[in-house]
């Protein structure tokens, strides 16, 4: 197999990846790597992969930033430094992930009382203490900063 017939190869396994969700730069890369070691392909060719891919927009790390963060927050009401984590794992550089919670805010407070309404009725049988060490518990695995779990326990407290 020559060396075009190589790029082209894996430049549709990407666009086929691709099509199903997007995807980040290191996902790809990652990807890449896996096909081009069982398919015996030259490995240079990947960076041209994804620098083609990069210049058709189908890869953009800060478009994929915003996307995760709306769902996550819709969906899962995660906390600032919950999606910073999640945003790490999935390959991404810490300098993009800066630069969008620099530009861009997350209302941390509404998304906690979010998130505690739909388990508050689960501790309503505890006592004070043990309500608040489990709400705690499960605000600050939700990645929500002490602070802002502490406020929102004391406002559902303060309104029963």
């Amino acid at each position: 197999m020559d060396r075009k017939e190589q790029y082209n190869k894996l430049y549709q396994r990407s666009l086929r990846v691709l099509s199903s969700r997007q995807r980040t730069e290191s996902q790809i890369r990652d990807y890449l790597n896996r096909v081009v070691q069982k398919e015996k392909i030259d490995s240079d060719l990947i960076e041209e992969v994804i620098s083609q891919l990069k210049r058709v927009d189908y890869i953009n790390d800060s478009q994929y930033i915003s996307d995760y963060v709306d769902i996550r927050t819709k969906n899962k009401q995660k906390g600032k430094r919950g999606l910073i984590y999640e945003l790490q794992k999935k390959g991404i550089k810490s300098d993009a992930i800066n630069t969008y919670f620099a530009n861009n805010s997350v209302d941390e407070e509404q998304l906690a009382k979010m998130a505690l309404y739909k388990v508050w009725g689960r501790y309503r049988g505890l006592n004070k203490f043990d309500r608040y060490k489990k709400t705690t518990q499960y605000l600050l695995r939700r990645g929500f900063d002490y602070e802002v779990v502490r406020k929102t326990i004391e406002e559902f407290e303060e309104s029963e």
